[in-house]
């Protein structure tokens, strides 16, 4: 990480995950040797990590979300001092993915409630039944919804629940 820093000009997010768990103390040494590194994304997923290093290093970063179906941890990330989250879902229904991060920002949870019963959940169950769906639903999410313009020119995604049927096993 120090030699991707050191490399570039701009700012630099970490992406803590699977081969990369860092911990506060190692964050702390990294953003002391490099100041371009700005933020900290989270795809591990541990509450007392993220703790640790929001305590230890506060605004000295920016802080986001990046587990796999970000929504479902949105809230207890916002309370981490986490605001923003990276959304796979968005790429196939940036309205819902839009409609649920609004109603973290403005902490609306009845809506929240609402979004992950009737679509987040059941999404996470077709997820969850083999290893590797994580990326795969995403993709095939992506392909199954046919994109229209709106007459501003605007791309949207669109969908029929017969197409969500139709990858059941």
């Amino acid at each position: 990480m120090e030699q991707v820093c050191k490399s570039v000009k701009f700012g630099v997010i970490v992406y803590n995950r699977d081969r990369t768990k860092l911990t506060a103390e190692s964050l702390a040494i990294l953003a002391e040797r490099c100041p371009n590194l700005v933020g900290f994304k989270d795809g591990v997923g541990n509450i007392e990590t993220m703790w640790s290093i929001y305590m230890k290093l506060g605004d000295r970063f920016s802080y986001l979300g990046g587990l796999p179906t970000a929504e479902v941890y949105a809230a207890a990330y916002k309370a981490l001092g986490t605001p923003v989250y990276s959304s796979a879902v968005f790429n196939f229904i940036p309205k819902t993915a839009m409609e649920f991060y609004q109603a973290v920002a403005s902490d609306d949870t009845a809506t929240q409630h609402r979004l992950l019963k009737s679509f987040f959940m059941p999404y996470l169950a077709i997820r969850n039944r083999v290893e590797g769906y994580r990326v795969s639903i995403i993709k095939a999410g992506h392909a199954s919804w046919a994109m229209t313009a709106d007459r501003c020119g605007h791309r949207w995604w669109t969908s029929s629940p017969a197409r969500w049927k139709s990858s059941r096993r």
